[in-house]
């Protein structure tokens, strides 16, 4: 916290535990920061060179840096946000409104509070070239989750480029099996999540196990089961779906997986047991997780894939068992 002749410069009220927000606090003295670089505009992008508002948004800050461009943005907000000492940058013109003096009077309060939560009299210059610059400006607004009659206790100022569009598939009320993700600290984010399945007469949940992933191949030979290798998959998405698993590039495979003698073994007698007591044939592919005490069995894959970069054809290869003899074997456990 930055301090000022020895003193603190803070707000003077922090938030319940219960209001909750995913954008972080700004903890230096209290007040937002805003970009003071781009150019507001519109042009036809015939060329296609900003697929995204991101790429759009820092095309319009980097011209802002240009000397005369920044000056032309000073004019323009300088000509918008008119103040003096006595007198406020902003004000909510109710005499066209035909309401009672009690709703105007009401208006006029909320409109208050929320020019108050925005520090809008000292910042306004700096608002309102954020998002002349920007062509856009984001908050977040936050609630005290056990006492949302409170109404909004804090605005939090989001920068526009950290902003994603997502879109979001609804699905009919007949689709009564479903899985879904979800992993958050929020408890928001569960209950919005629950809420989807609110007319359903049966919801599952299940417990979320933060470990490492772990698979293992099993395959035939000579009418015996053999566990190949255990491979552990580090993949940049949140979860090792179906593009981190078959685009390339999107996942690493450490084989073999740098895992302690006894749970490597454990991995391979698990896998072999489970192919066995199912009665598999061929090739099979069962997954792990790992939490770094204890091992948790996820699936068997009946039918692993076998592409260029799939699991089972890169463990055997490392075991000097080429595609072609994978093949045969699968053809022969099945004779």
């Amino acid at each position: 916290m930055p301090k000022l002749f020895g003193f603190s410069i803070e707000d003077s009220e922090s938030l319940t535990p219960s209001a909750v927000s995913p954008v972080p606090p700004n903890d230096e003295d209290g007040s937002d920061h805003y970009m003071s670089s781009g150019f507001f505009g519109s042009y036809v992008d015939i060329e296609g060179i900003y697929r995204t508002e991101f790429d759009l948004l820092k095309r319009y800050r980097e011209m802002a840096l240009h000397p005369e461009v920044d000056s032309a943005i000073e004019d323009i907000v300088n000509e918008a946000i008119v103040t003096d000492m006595n007198d406020a940058p902003i004000k909510i013109d109710l005499e066209n409104l035909n309401s009672s003096d009690g709703i105007k009077n009401k208006i006029r309060n909320e409109f208050k509070y929320i020019i108050d939560l925005l520090d809008f009299d000292r910042k306004a210059h700096e608002i309102y070239r954020n998002w002349y610059i920007d062509g856009r400006i984001y908050y977040h607004k936050i609630i005290d989750l056990k006492n949302p009659h409170e109404g909004i206790q804090e605005m939090r100022y989001i920068d526009a480029m950290k902003m994603r569009f997502m879109r979001q598939s609804k699905k009919s009320d007949r689709d009564r099996y479903n899985v879904t993700r979800a992993s958050s600290d929020n408890p928001m984010d569960y209950d919005n999540e629950i809420n989807r399945y609110k007319n359903h007469n049966k919801l599952m949940i299940e417990k979320y196990i933060r470990g490492r992933e772990l698979t293992v191949s099993v395959y035939e030979n000579k009418k015996t089961t053999q566990a190949v290798e255990v491979t552990e998959i580090f993949s940049s998405r949140k979860f090792f779906d179906y593009k981190a698993k078959y685009i390339k590039g999107l996942s690493k495979h450490i084989l073999p997986a740098k895992l302690p003698k006894k749970m490597y073994k454990q991995c391979l007698f698990f896998a072999k047991i489970v192919h066995d007591e199912l009665g598999c044939k061929g090739i099979s592919r069962s997954d792990f997780l790992f939490d770094e005490k204890n091992i948790y069995f996820l699936e068997i894959n009946t039918q692993p894939g076998l592409t260029p970069i799939s699991l089972v054809p890169e463990q055997l290869s490392h075991n000097n068992i080429d595609f072609d003899t994978l093949i045969k074997k699968i053809i022969e456990s099945s004779l």
